[in-house]
């Protein structure tokens, strides 16, 4: 004699085909949703957050132009110098954390 609950199930319907304007659509859609979630994180940090002004002087950092450097210009082979002993003097480096941005202390 058995005890417990009996589950059935049952399946129906149609399988479904691929097509491409489904695809397309779906993709588009993705493509858009993930724009503007980039675009509503970079607005709230630069313009609600306590950090903003934090925020924008890191958002973007210049680099010499590479072909200048290759060149041997002086102003690019100084700038490398200089990014170089900046990279060496962090704390992050002298920690041991290798090349992370900031320390965690």
């Amino acid at each position: 004699e058995r005890h417990g609950i009996k589950i059935v199930v049952m399946t129906s319907g149609q399988m479904g085909r691929f097509t491409w304007t489904a695809f397309i659509l779906a993709w588009v859609s993705a493509s858009a949703t993930f724009g503007l979630i980039s675009k509503g994180v970079e607005f709230l940090m630069g313009r609600v957050m306590p950090m903003r002004e934090e925020y924008k002087l890191l958002k973007y950092e210049e680099s010499i132009d590479f072909s200048d450097y290759r060149d041997g210009y002086g102003y690019a082979v100084e700038a490398v110098r200089r990014l170089r002993e900046r990279k060496e003097q962090s704390p992050a480096n002298r920690s041991g954390d290798g090349d992370t941005l900031c320390s965690r202390s």
